[in-house]
């Protein structure tokens, strides 16, 4: 942020997310050239940046559930959003003409045959416009998809051989999604790095808790991301549930809690199932992981958000290996029993006192029909 660009001839290398952020603000400086080094093409959408009026935000404030009310609304109309995750999806058709359109009429028409991807939208994170295609339009700015070899002292060199002289280079190349500089250790001393490597990628029970790691809880894990819909929601939602399973251990009546690897391999099968309908595997993303190795999505959950937050609504104990804590699970599993009983022996009353209700109404019938008669 320190370095002066006026007058230089400034290399971007990445077209995601960050990149087509700054862009369209260090191009607005005209004695700045820009070339922005593109391995894929991306999906733009208009970027929406409502101000909410002050009379909104007071009713927001003082009218009772208003906000709530609002939040879920917002939250229901971006979650029926899913099936355009699905493969031959009439939704995706209509979205892919749309976000065409959207590009053809705001990008340079010189840029439309490599910009425009063949693959389905959402297939990798959608780029909301931040007036980078319209800044595609001004003369310090141009594009290169033919592809970095390396990078050298006054430049870059593509892979046909030919030299790119630069000032400076940014970097707009994503991020990690495995730590790297933080080693969770397990039993055994297994960390949770070598863990992911074990089982071919990222994986996890409800993107919060895996085997071999008690006491270990995380947000945002393997396959708990949401591509259509907020991820405040599944904060919460992952919050609650980690809320619920240390409950015991903080009130003391277990030491630890591990999930088991059966419950964690049925829930990730679950998981690849549901993933075999979609399109996340139609190109390459950071949704399959650091690497290229594998088809496989370890980063999104295959479904609405509803859907997950169903599956948490609270945690199914029996999916966990309890130390310290033998006699509370007996007993939670004592009550749980006695609910079981004591709603059957209602549904049974009900039921029996139903057949002398009927049995009284028929008779009753009879007689008033005889009387008729």
């Amino acid at each position: 942020h320190d370095v002066d660009l006026t007058g230089k001839v400034v290399g971007v290398i990445g077209n995601g997310c960050s990149a087509t952020q700054f862009m369209p603000i260090i191009a607005a400086e005209p004695t700045t050239r820009i070339i922005n080094f593109c391995r894929s093409p991306q999906w733009f959408t208009v970027r929406e940046d409502y101000r909410y009026p002050e009379w909104l935000k007071w009713a927001f404030a003082h009218i009772p559930l208003l906000m709530s009310a609002y939040r879920s609304l917002i939250m229901i109309k971006f979650d029926l959003l899913w099936n355009i995750f699905l493969t031959n999806s009439l939704v995706s058709a209509v979205a892919k003409k749309i976000l065409t359109s959207y590009m053809q009429k705001t990008a340079p028409a010189k840029f439309h045959d490599e910009m425009i991807p063949t693959y389905p939208p959402w297939c990798k994170r959608l780029i909301a416009d931040s007036d980078y295609l319209s800044a595609l339009h001004q003369p310090n700015v141009d594009l290169n998809w033919i592809g970095i070899q390396e990078i050298v002292e006054d430049g870059v060199v593509l892979k046909t051989g030919d030299k790119v002289l630069l000032d400076a280079i940014i970097f707009a190349t994503g991020f990690y999604l495995v730590e790297r500089d933080i080693a969770f250790c397990g039993i055994g001393g297994l960390t949770l790095r070598q863990y992911f490597e074990s089982e071919g990628g990222a994986t996890g029970y409800y993107g919060t808790v895996f085997p071999g790691f008690p006491n270990m809880f995380t947000i945002m894990g393997p396959n708990s991301v949401s591509g259509h819909a907020s991820s405040i929601f599944i904060i919460e939602t992952q919050v609650n549930y980690i809320l619920k399973l240390i409950k015991p251990i903080i009130d003391g009546k277990m030491k630890s809690l591990e999930v088991t690897p059966k419950a964690t391999a049925c829930y990730n099968t679950w998981i690849r199932k549901r993933m075999e309908n979609t399109i996340f595997l139609n190109c390459f993303s950071y949704y399959r992981g650091d690497s290229r190795k594998g088809a496989r999505n370890v980063v999104t959950f295959p479904g609405m958000i509803t859907l997950y937050w169903w599956i948490m609504r609270k945690p199914r104990w029996d999916d966990f290996k309890v130390v310290g804590g033998e006699q509370w699970f007996y007993e939670r599993r004592k009550m749980a029993l006695m609910k079981y009983v004591l709603l059957a022996l209602t549904v049974s009353a009900i039921g029996y006192n139903s057949s002398l209700l009927w049995i009284f109404v028929a008779r009753l019938n009879e007689r008033l029909l005889s009387k008729s008669g």
